[in-house]
């Protein structure tokens, strides 16, 4: 006949370590159960701690060995980008800096493209914007630009009608140093932008982007006949009525006067700057300061004047 339990005897003695973990209740005087179900809830936290955590392990522990089979990983990395860069600037740069006329989709003169522009703005901008344009024209003024390192402006025939081109970095730099006041014509390769200034016959500007010199050959002190026309049509427009000589002649810059007379014409002093047989300034006594003042320029016989009052 089996053995009866004694008084004594408990249910967490028949578990395994029962009688450890009914011991170990007595002392912290808790009933069995709750000290059991307290390690339980403390082996469910770090099982599932565990389970979670073991993914982040496994990935760490990849990544580690992986730097340790490649301790050179994160260097060649780093060249290997450096050398993308490089080569996506050399190709940039390579697409937008032209070497030579025969990049360009359009060639034309400046006068022809502002021409162009105030013909028809639309049908203009259909054809050049956006394209490379190789532009010829004397070099009107040049400085800083909001948009760009250095700009020249490109004299397109009319008072005021610009053809402005735009350079960047090295392009801008070699640029800037160049003397224009000894540059016979200028030809700039660029890319069209189209109108900056709405136009009309008293003031366009067409903007070229992506500016590069294609050729600027020096004057040097001899020109011909049609260059001396050239830079007096210039004259015209960037002089006004008054102008002291002094200003002319910076503007006919590095022609100098071949005939300076001074004469009477209908009972008032008048002087006369010649250059060559076919181009005339005429300067008259101005009534405000008594000095000289341009009062009109005759070029083949055929007179201009300037804009503004003696």
């Amino acid at each position: 006949m089996p053995a009866q339990p004694t008084g004594d005897s408990h249910w967490s003695d028949k578990l395994p370590l029962g009688k450890f973990l009914r011991a170990k209740a007595d002392a912290l005087r808790i009933p069995p159960a709750v000290l059991l179900a307290a390690i339980g809830v403390v082996v469910l936290t770090i099982g599932v701690t565990g389970f979670c955590c073991l993914p982040v392990g496994v990935i760490m522990l990849a990544t580690s060995g992986g730097k340790q089979d490649r301790p050179d990983s994160s260097a060649q990395s780093e060249s290997r980008n450096k050398k993308m860069v490089a080569d996506a600037r050399d190709r940039k740069s390579e697409s937008s800096e032209p070497k030579n006329v025969t990049a360009a989709d359009y060639a034309l003169t400046a006068t022809q493209l502002r021409s162009e522009y105030v013909k028809d703005a639309v049908a203009a901008d259909a054809k050049y914007k956006g394209k490379l344009l190789s532009v010829t024209g004397d070099c009107s003024t040049g400085g800083g630009h909001p948009d760009a390192d250095y700009q020249i402006c490109l004299y397109a025939g009319k008072k005021k009608h610009r053809v402005q081109c735009l350079f960047m970095g090295d392009r801008a730099n070699a640029v800037e140093k160049i003397d224009f006041a000894k540059i016979k014509g200028v030809t700039v390769i660029g890319r069209c932008r189209g109108l900056s200034i709405t136009p009309s016959f008293s003031f366009t500007v067409i903007t070229l982007t992506e500016c590069a010199i294609i050729s600027a050959p020096p004057i040097g002190t001899k020109l011909d006949d049609e260059d001396i026309v050239r830079l007096a049509r210039r004259a015209i427009e960037e002089a006004h009525v008054g102008s002291p000589p002094e200003h002319v002649k910076a503007l006919m810059n590095p022609v100098q006067p071949t005939r300076v007379k001074e004469a009477i014409v209908q009972e008032k002093k008048t002087l006369t700057h010649s250059y060559g047989t076919r181009v005339n300034f005429m300067f008259a006594v101005r009534v405000d300061t008594g000095e000289w003042g341009l009062l009109a320029v005759t070029i083949d016989g055929t007179a201009h004047f300037p804009e503004g009052d003696l």
